[in-house]
């Protein structure tokens, strides 16, 4: 009663990406609350090891692309994206996207997020192996060059690479108290994604609230997501 187009997806139901930024409260209260059936174990976005942190996480990261409601593969976080020739991809960003704590997304944080995912993240790099170099061409445009012709590329890894804020991870390990990259818990996870995150108890419940900066913001104010493994 209280919220209306809400939008399901295959595998995902109303826990997918796309409900929580189309569903619309019909009066005043504008703070969903819902429910997980999974575990949330990480906030580490080189570290995806089951559903409940890939939902949570790609509310709170952008990508370059995403998969659509009608399952097709479209710019995200790119305003553009052009296939040149069968190994040379030109990217485009958005202007005047943001992460949550007010620092640009630009072209060098895109790379860094694909070279780092490539160097720090076994289960990612299998996505990369074609990827042969991302060059920066401006702050906004980047070139992606492959090795090898691969059909899939746009969906498994433009699609499926997370953003990261380079001043922020440019020194994890060292920084933090972890051995490698994969192993820090990314406690407070600020990406660029239409959802800040406000607070997380492992296994317990996570609170988000819509970053109202982003080019396409939710509908709704707050999401509170109970645990119920």
């Amino acid at each position: 009663d209280k919220f209306e187009n809400p939008t399901v997806m295959l595998e995902d139901g109303m826990g997918c990406f796309w409900n929580f930024l189309n569903i619309e409260p019909t009066g005043d209260d504008k703070h969903l609350r819902t429910s997980m059936a999974e575990d949330l174990t990480t906030l580490n976005p080189l570290r995806l090891t089951n559903r409940g942190d890939r939902e949570m996480i790609r509310l709170i990261y952008d990508r370059l692309m995403r998969v659509t409601q009608e399952i097709e593969v479209e710019p995200w976080a790119a305003s553009s994206v052009d296939v040149i020739d069968d190994t040379t991809i030109e990217v485009t960003l958005r202007e005047g996207m943001t992460f949550h704590d007010g620092e640009s997304v630009t072209a060098e944080d895109v790379k860094f997020s694909f070279d780092f995912a490539k160097r720090e993240s076994p289960s990612l790099a299998s996505r990369l192996d074609v990827l042969d170099n991302v060059e920066v061409v401006s702050d906004l445009e980047l070139v992606f060059t492959l090795s090898e012709p691969s059909a899939p590329f746009l969906e498994s890894a433009m699609a499926r690479i997370l953003i990261l804020p380079q001043h922020i991870w440019k020194d994890i390990p060292e920084s933090v108290d972890a051995e490698a990259a994969i192993d820090w818990d990314n406690p407070e996870a600020i990406g660029s994604g239409p959802f800040n995150l406000d607070s997380f108890a492992l296994g317990e419940e996570a609170q988000l609230s819509a970053f109202d900066d982003h080019f396409n913001p939710p509908k709704v104010d707050r999401v509170s997501i109970a645990i119920i493994a």
